[in-house]
């Protein structure tokens, strides 16, 4: 089984030059059979590497079990381990965000942690060509664009996925051939889930149709992958001549904008989240002073341009109050006893019992209030049930209690 341990140093060498054997890579492992075999060939291949694990508590004792297993085998083979456990999970998914997808956050925002603690690592998945293939006909039953068409990319920035060439039966018998262990997750075997049921059900009928059903669609996909390469160079060199900065504001020349071609128009507005083709549509009619804005990004229509800015809140640790009255120098802000009874008030929060020292910071998982008359209650769960926007969640403060204990919480546009 030479072949895919060549083919994957032939991968790191084509897309990170000659000295790819001296980098340090994360590697993403579940413990199931995809990730395993990609253990495997690092090891196999001497190159530097950690180990980053997340556990979603999803599953009940088979997520722990998952976890034992990758904690076991990392210490025997003294490798590098890093794991995020989040045993509130599903309490955590904001509105309008589907589980898988705000688990993909969750998993490459960890990664890209551990990367920076390693020095800027490159992180490495185990995705395969059968999983690009699902997400070309997920994407191609949900009418996707170009992008969305070209399956999984390869690489993008510092993430490498070297095993995308490879079908799921070859890793399957390469695991095989090399007596390799791993983890079974039961929640493949069903089919909740729309990548489930193509797998199961799509992906077999297309094999009975054709013989040589996956090389012709791995033909597919990489000639849709050179057409998005293609368009991709001549969007960067419209945006580059397009987009204006100045004091972190950007500009677009509302003439130029409208000069454009439709793809190129669509395709810059989706860039700072206006993906939606009505909402695309307002903007370019909308009248002067009209405001847009998403989590990220406020769209501000002006007489000749569309000026967009970042919402950006700044990073924060956490303040310890030891007494009242309490300024807050860097806003101008005095917290005092009345500060906390008039934001707890206003939502219905009990703030009996409390004793200093108390935490000024941003909310995190575990975070509970002591509601009037209903007791305690997550705050994710609160914000959730108010359909509070993740931006107007991101601007949150919270004055902590025992740690988890959220005697109020406040935004600084409020106070």
């Amino acid at each position: 089984m030479q072949t895919l341990e060549n083919n994957v140093r032939r991968f790191l060498q084509q897309n990170l030059g000659e000295t790819f054997d001296q980098k340090h890579y994360i590697l993403a492992l579940s413990g199931g059979l995809d990730s395993m075999v990609l253990l495997d060939v690092f090891t196999r291949n001497n190159l530097s590497f950690s180990v980053a694990h997340v556990n979603y508590h999803l599953r009940g004792k088979e997520s722990i079990e998952d976890e034992a297993f990758v904690v076991e085998y990392c210490r025997k083979n003294g490798m590098d381990l890093y794991v995020k456990s989040i045993e509130n999970f599903k309490q955590e998914i904001p509105n309008r965000t589907s589980l898988q997808m705000y688990a993909r956050t969750i998993r490459y925002d960890f990664l890209k942690e551990v990367a920076q603690k390693k020095g800027n690592a490159y992180i490495v998945t185990a995705h395969h060509f059968n999983d690009s293939l699902e997400t070309f006909l997920i994407n191609f039953s949900r009418g996707s664009g170009l992008k969305g068409l070209t399956g999984i990319s390869e690489q993008k920035n510092t993430i490498l996925r070297p095993l995308l060439s490879f079908t799921k039966a070859e890793i399957t018998k390469y695991a095989q051939h090399n007596n390799l262990i791993w983890r079974e997750d039961s929640s493949n075997s069903t089919d909740d889930y729309i990548r489930n049921d193509i797998r199961h059900n799509i992906i077999p009928k297309l094999h009975e149709i054709s013989e040589n059903s996956l090389q012709k669609y791995q033909k597919s996909i990489s000639i849709l992958q050179e057409y998005d390469s293609f368009f991709s160079e001549l969007y960067e060199d419209f945006k580059t001549k397009i987009l204006q900065s100045k004091n972190e504001l950007l500009y677009i020349p509302k003439d130029d904008f409208g000069n454009a071609h439709s793809l190129f128009q669509y395709q810059l507005l989706s860039d700072f989240g206006f993906s939606n083709k009505t909402e695309q549509q307002k903007i370019q009619k909308a009248s002067v002073g009209r405001i847009f804005s998403n989590s990220n990004y406020e769209l501000n229509v002006d007489r000749s341009h569309f000026i967009i800015r970042k919402v950006q809140f700044e990073e924060f640790s956490s303040i310890e109050i030891t007494h009242f009255p309490f300024y807050w120098e860097d806003f101008q802000l005095h917290i005092d006893e009345d500060f906390i009874k008039n934001n707890a008030e206003i939502h219905q929060i009990s703030i009996e019992n409390w004793s200093f020292p108390l935490t000024i910071r941003k909310r995190k998982i575990g975070d509970f209030l002591r509601r009037k008359n209903v007791g305690n209650v997550l705050l994710s769960k609160y914000l959730k049930d108010k359909k509070t926007a993740q931006f107007e969640k991101d601007a949150l403060y919270v004055i902590a209690h025992n740690q988890s204990e959220i005697l109020c919480y406040f935004t600084l546009y409020d106070n």
